[in-house]
């Protein structure tokens, strides 16, 4: 969906199982009143993009038919915030940084800055799921429960099959994402 300035915001991620996706939205609920994020916004991002004009989205889309892979398995792992516990603004769930979920993210990386010249991100790589974004610090019993109610979930191993290209619009009710491309493994 190319927005009125003709640019995209882009990323690359790995969509999570509806049960999965419905299991972190029950638990939510045990914490009514905090902002979450919302069943559509339930992805693990490998990439940000960023903002791309049309050409580059058409490049990009392009490339990343060129990345192969077999399907592989993700474990459900832990939950974490950042930056960190002490500091915390995001509050994610998280998953296992196996060597497959490793070499599907290089392979993106490397397809991007070969046909395109976008190099990698300098921000080390944590495998997760954006679950809340706290609009004020919250308070260490709060943190405490978030940690222990998700972490206790004990969510099944999931297959992932394909990877997907994600456009993403900002607004004043969260941001509004569209599946541009998906892409088989």
């Amino acid at each position: 969906m190319i927005s009125e300035s003709n640019e995209l915001r882009l990323f690359v991620a790995v969509d999570i199982p509806e049960e999965h996706k419905s299991a972190l939205l029950k638990a939510q609920k045990a914490f009514p009143g905090l902002p979450w994020t919302s069943a559509r916004q339930i992805h693990l991002t490998m990439r940000f993009i960023g903002e791309v004009d049309v050409d580059q989205f058409s490049r990009v889309t392009e490339c990343l038919n060129d990345v192969s892979g077999t399907p592989f398995t993700l474990r459900p792992d832990g939950t974490g915030f950042f930056p960190d516990a002490a500091k915390p603004s995001i509050f994610w769930f998280g998953m296992h940084e196996s060597a497959e979920l490793l070499d599907l993210k290089q392979k993106v990386d490397g397809v991007l800055k070969s046909s395109i010249g976008l190099a990698p991100e300098n921000r080390g790589f944590v495998p997760h799921v954006t679950l809340l974004r706290f609009k004020s610090r919250p308070n260490d019993e709060l943190i405490a429960a978030l940690g222990a109610k998700f972490s206790s979930l004990g969510l099944p191993e999931f297959r992932v099959s394909a990877f997907s290209l994600y456009s993403s619009q900002l607004s004043n009710s969260g941001a509004i994402y569209v599946k541009e491309a998906e892409y088989k493994l």
